[in-house]
């Protein structure tokens, strides 16, 4: 009994004391229920569609209101509209000032507000139309001695320099070696749909890289490019006729082809010299006076040979071991032409045309025997080269050699062509590079009867150039074109 007299007690006490409690509760409250506005972020809407060129710069200042003050943080982003997948972070400024630097494609440009007190956002998009304006123009394979790399001058007078870094943040290593056509094949085994993409082959003295035509991404790398790689990575020299025709191509003294396939194959197995190494000083050209073949000199054994696109092996001459190919060229007039230097006898020069199958004595004590630098005419029996820092042309049919009156200003020339295009691209320049105190100049003359005609247009840079390539896909009618260089 007592017990159960205290637990009441208790009870009672605990449920006096709830009641003092929301008593007093209730005479603190002051009614305060005034609440604050939530902020409101507006933004105008953006331009619909944006249509850019690569490396334009994109300049947008939108105009955000908002209800209250408070800190806000800004950011642009890029949406891949193709794959929905977030490109970047281009901004985090309210004014938007970006140099488009994206492949060519539709992307959502987006601009985002954040109130930083209370997390609050706002967004607005765009359509962002990428264009690319690099699929004409002058492309300059250069290196700086460490890395190689690419300019492009357009048509159009547009200048954009270091393009392979510029796109994807890497150079090749190395120094600058060739440049040329190839096309990359890949098959959809769902749809069934081989896709061809037009691209470059850039090569580097450690590296080779292909690059997309169309915007300068890296699409494969060296390992890529071969069923079975090669262990020493060491390109020489690419070849072809055409954008799609076969590719042939030199790493460390072998010759690969590719046939077709977008890839190489196994290197080419002489056939009457088994085993042997393609010499490092062997030039390659194209004819097709008989066929598609490889035409090339194997210095070690003064063999001019040929090759077809099976691996077959031709043997034009042979026994020429005492010779040094010097140059090689391809023109319309004389096939394939070999110049050579006697090695026993260095003031001795020799001429051999695939289309005579003779080998014709030039004149002794020529100029052109102490060339650093050698280009040729697509067209005419001219072979071009340096005496110190002057210009000269040899006439292979007259034997005469002629002085080119033009001043270089003693720039080291590195680099002769000539660039004969079709009529519905009208180019049939002369292309002379020069480079002096780590910049370059690449001068294009028009010619006339095979000699530079009136002031050159001139092109500058950084760097040493290797390689002037002319590029360009479409004709009026939509057709593709593509040059091969002579030299």
């Amino acid at each position: 009994m007592r017990n159960r007299t205290k637990k009441f007690i208790n009870a009672y006490t605990f449920i006096v004391i709830c009641m003092n409690v929301l008593i007093i509760g209730c005479f603190e409250d002051k009614g305060n229920y005034e609440y604050s506005e939530l902020n409101e972020i507006h933004i105008d809407t953006l331009a619909s569609p944006w249509r850019v060129d690569f490396q334009e710069e994109v300049i947008l200042t939108p105009n955000v209101v908002t209800s209250k003050e408070s800190e806000y943080e800004y950011y642009w982003l890029l949406i891949d509209k193709q794959s929905n997948i977030a490109c970047d972070t281009i901004s985090r400024e309210k004014e938007l000032k970006y140099t488009v630097n994206l492949a060519a494609g539709s992307y959502r440009l987006v601009f985002r507000v954040k109130d930083m007190k209370t997390g609050l956002i706002a967004s607005v998009e765009t359509n962002l139309e990428v264009a690319s304006n690099l699929s004409d123009g002058w492309i300059i394979l250069k290196d700086d001695g460490n890395y190689t790399d690419l300019d492009l001058f357009t048509y159009e007078g547009h200048e954009y320099p270091n393009l392979i870094y510029s796109m994807n943040g890497e150079s090749l290593e190395g120094t600058a070696r060739d440049i040329g056509f190839y096309v990359r094949k890949t098959y959809d085994s769902n749809t069934q749909i081989q896709t061809s993409t037009k691209c470059l082959m850039v090569m580097s003295s450690k590296d080779i890289k292909v690059i997309s035509a169309n915007d300068m991404a890296i699409l494969l790398e060296y390992e890529d490019l071969f069923y079975d790689i090669p262990v020493v990575c060491n390109p020489q020299k690419i070849y072809n006729q055409g954008l799609y025709s076969s590719v042939f191509f030199i790493n460390n003294g072998d010759l690969y082809s590719s046939p077709g396939t977008g890839m190489f194959s196994p290197p080419y197995q002489n056939v009457y010299l088994t085993g042997d190494k393609i010499s490092t000083h062997c030039a390659v050209s194209a004819s097709s006076m008989n066929g598609f073949y490889m035409n090339g000199f194997n210095e070690t054994w003064g063999n001019i040979v040929k090759w077809d696109m099976e691996g077959n092996e031709y043997v034009d001459r042979m026994g020429m071991s005492n010779l040094k190919l010097l140059h090689m060229y391809d023109n319309g007039i004389g096939g394939v032409g070999y110049l050579f230097q006697n090695k026993n006898y260095p003031d001795s020069l020799y001429v051999f045309r695939s289309i005579t199958m003779q080998l014709d004595t030039l004149p002794d004590n020529l100029n052109i025997v102490y060339s650093s630098c050698i280009g040729s005419n697509w067209e005419l029996p001219y072979i071009y080269f340096t005496k110190g820092h002057e210009l000269w042309r040899l006439d292979v049919s007259l034997r005469v050699e002629t002085k080119v009156d033009y001043n270089f200003n003693g720039e080291e020339i590195t680099f002769i062509a000539h660039v004969k295009t079709p009529i519905a691209v009208g180019k049939n320049k002369l292309i002379i590079a020069t480079y002096l105190s780590g910049n370059y100049k690449v001068y294009l003359f028009d010619l006339l009867s095979g000699l530079p005609d009136g002031e050159p247009q001139v092109l500058k840079g950084e760097g040493r150039v290797t390689d002037v390539f002319h590029q360009s896909f479409y004709n009026a009618t939509g057709d593709y074109y593509s040059y091969p260089q002579n030299y």
